[in-house]
């Protein structure tokens, strides 16, 4: 099994946001990366953490409407 790892840059283009915002994700405990050396690297099973985390709708909450 290969651990697929991506730099800060490669994550943030992976999730299509900001360095900034992939940052303020690292800072809030939102996403979990490791420092190795000067270079932080996130786990591609941490991605998929974030995105099935935050694309989870609540149809009770939504009352039918489309989040943007």
């Amino acid at each position: 099994m290969q651990l697929q790892i991506y730099s800060r840059r490669e994550a943030a283009e992976a999730l299509r946001v900001s360095l900034r915002t992939l940052d303020t994700l690292l800072a809030q405990g939102k996403l979990r990366g490791r420092r190795i050396g000067r270079r932080v690297l996130v786990p591609q099973s941490e991605l998929e953490k974030l995105l099935r985390r935050d694309t989870e709708i609540d149809p009770a909450q939504n009352n039918g409407q489309r989040r943007v």
